[in-house]
């Protein structure tokens, strides 16, 4: 049985990365600038590379739409940041800051804050409002991943 290949974007060059799903625990590298491509961080979109790494990359995708004014996104940002731990690397984990990035924020229609959108092969299959604790995250993106 064959085993699906991931397109994974390097978040610190950009560089896209094939890596076999049976691959993904093994730390993986970008090709070209050689850093880990899951470091445990968030991947920051903006407008300029928000819909590339939807449309390039085929790995599910969970992006948190914040502010910094919002203070239910301040108290949920160390909740999301804390849940990469446990859903990478089967899933990619982003945040998106609607105040910088409005066209992004526009054309998702995000109306509240924050919005949570998991997508899958760059279509979006999930949406949830609101803030939410750690265990919520993990919760939520496992059962729809």
């Amino acid at each position: 049985m064959m085993t699906a290949d991931y397109q994974i974007i390097c978040d610190k060059c950009r560089a896209i990365n094939r890596v076999p799903q049976k691959r993904l625990y093994d730390k993986p590298k970008c090709g070209k600038c050689r850093k880990l491509l899951f470091d445990g961080g968030l991947l920051e979109l903006s407008d300029g590379n928000f819909q590339r790494l939807l449309s390039v990359g085929n790995q599910p995708m969970l992006v948190m739409f914040w502010a910094p004014w919002c203070g239910y996104c301040q108290k949920t940002l160390p909740a999301f940041r804390q849940a990469v731990a446990e859903l990478e690397p089967e899933l990619r984990m982003a945040t998106l800051n609607t105040e910088v990035n409005k066209f992004s924020a526009s054309r998702m229609i995000i109306n509240s804050l924050p919005t949570f959108v998991l997508f899958k092969h760059g279509q979006e299959v999930a949406r949830r409002q609101g803030a939410i604790h750690f265990e919520q995250i993990v919760a939520w993106a496992n059962g729809i991943i």
